[in-house]
């Protein structure tokens, strides 16, 4: 009897009315047992004692029984806003605890799909780099940072030579092959809390939080002479890249106006022989390129 009575909400809340309902007729019972002789005035506020016993039992009872809910709707709550699971595993047997239970494993599967979905959102599969999306909703605080900070912030764009030609010339397959080595390249040349993203294409962008242009040039040319020394192509073909960096000129400065004054440097690198890096700060180009090993336009 215990045990159904432990694993039925059903049951504990008639127990609980039925104790706290009859509580004073038990009481009058007893008195009456062992007082023969009845004073109604005794009667009376023995009566009201006991009601007022049961009524306040029967309140606790059911606070006690129904507080897992409140708790349960504050989770709920929280989960809306938060998207993080919450852990509200209950031992008890009752329709609330398998409410419970489920309602926390329900937010756990949830906050695992969700994350997925967020990976699949802002990643790119082929270079393992954020996308332009993750990038554009993230630019804005790190600039924001930068200019609260004092500390500037610079940007690089980078371009992969010829990658047209590396298409039609080797296949797609080798075009993600080359893909994905950039996008090692650049995840080894970054710091945690810089912002590196394929934008498109074969178009990388990264954002520097505390770098000046130049500083920002040298991680480019490295970058740069890394990807020289990669045997991804058949042939020998040498994989390179261009690059156009630029430091953010003023507080106005935004994400879009940093990358076309990146752009156009990078236009720069690419009009002047490519494999290169081109920042303003210097306004010169740096790097090489071998047009003997150029892929065929």
């Amino acid at each position: 009897m215990l045990a159904k009575i432990r694993s039925s909400l059903t049951l504990k809340l008639f127990f609980a009315s039925f104790v706290s309902t009859h509580l004073p007729l038990a009481v009058a019972l007893i008195y009456f047992a062992y007082n023969q002789h009845l004073e109604p005035t005794t009667t009376i506020v023995l009566l009201l004692v006991a009601t007022v016993a049961g009524t306040a039992l029967c309140l606790g009872s059911l606070w006690s029984l129904l507080h897992p809910l409140r708790q349960l709707r504050v989770a709920i709550l929280r989960f809306r806003k938060s998207k993080v699971a919450c852990d509200m595993r209950s031992e008890r047997r009752d329709e609330i605890g398998l409410v419970t239970n489920a309602f926390s494993s329900l937010t756990s599967d949830l906050s695992r799909t969700i994350e997925k979905l967020e990976r699949q959102a802002t990643f790119d599969v082929v270079t393992g780099l954020r996308n332009r999306r993750w990038l554009v909703d993230n630019a804005a605080a790190a600039l924001a940072r930068a200019r609260r900070e004092g500390t500037g912030i610079a940007a690089i764009v980078m371009d992969i030579d010829h990658f047209k030609s590396i298409n039609d010339r080797f296949g797609h397959d080798m075009g993600d092959k080359a893909l994905s080595a950039v996008g090692a390249v650049v995840l080894s040349s970054v710091r945690p809390y810089d912002l590196a993203a394929r934008i498109g294409g074969e178009e990388f962008a990264i954002l520097l939080p505390g770098c000046d242009e130049v500083s920002a040039a040298e991680i480019a040319n490295r970058m740069r002479a890394q990807l020289t020394r990669l045997s991804v192509l058949p042939n020998g073909v040498p994989l390179t890249a261009s690059f156009g960096v630029c430091e953010a000129a003023s507080d106005a400065d935004d994400l879009a106006t940093m990358l076309k004054h990146a752009d156009k440097n990078l236009y720069l690198a690419k009009s002047g022989g490519r494999n290169r890096v081109v920042c303003s700060a210097k306004n010169e180009l740096e790097g090489s390129f071998s047009a003997s090993r150029e892929p065929a336009r």
